[in-house]
């Protein structure tokens, strides 16, 4: 089904629209072994994560959580380091309410690198709680990005051009 446009849609629009092709995608489930015939394989089905995008480019945020959505993980969405830090502060009973957060390397208001090192910091006087999973999102992959991320305390680092499976991947490595 094709709609024409006689103005530009606003981001609002769009994004809303997104999250509608979103909830169908993960209405729609695909038939199970027992449908196709094939006998009944155990699978060690991935638990649903909660999981925080910090990320102040449109186009990321919506396909990183496409992705993440497909694979049943509750997904929040920020644009500002400010807001991040502050739902990333929320706590049940003394745990994080996220298990994964996606930092975009250039957060405004508060930087990924002061979160990173507010959050680390604070994780060092209590021990007793579990680290929350870090999740750099930046434009390259060079060694030099990697080292200064990792040295910061972030547990891994996608490039743009995010492929499934590698988020996929990045999503088991929480668990």
């Amino acid at each position: 089904r094709w709609t024409i446009v006689s103005r530009p849609a606003s981001l609002t629009t769009l994004y809303n629209a997104f999250d509608d092709i979103v909830q169908k995608i993960r209405s729609e489930q695909p038939p199970g072994p027992a449908a196709l015939g094939a006998p009944k394989a155990k699978s060690a089905e991935m638990p649903k994560l909660k999981v925080l995008l910090a990320l102040g480019d449109g186009g990321q945020r919506m396909m990183i959580k496409a992705m993440l959505c497909r694979d049943n993980h509750e997904v929040d969405v920020c644009v500002d380091g400010n807001e991040a830090w502050k739902k990333m502060m929320v706590q049940q009973e003394g745990v994080w309410q996220y298990d994964a957060v996606f930092l975009d390397k250039n957060l405004t208001n508060k930087s990924a690198g002061e979160i990173v090192g507010d959050l680390r910091a604070l994780e060092a006087k209590n021990k007793s709680r579990k680290r929350m999973y870090l999740v750099c999102v930046a434009r390259d992959m060079t060694d030099k990005t990697r080292q200064d991320w990792v040295s910061l305390g972030m547990n891994a680092i996608i490039a743009k051009g995010f492929q499934r499976a590698a988020i996929k991947e990045l999503m088991e490595a929480v668990v």
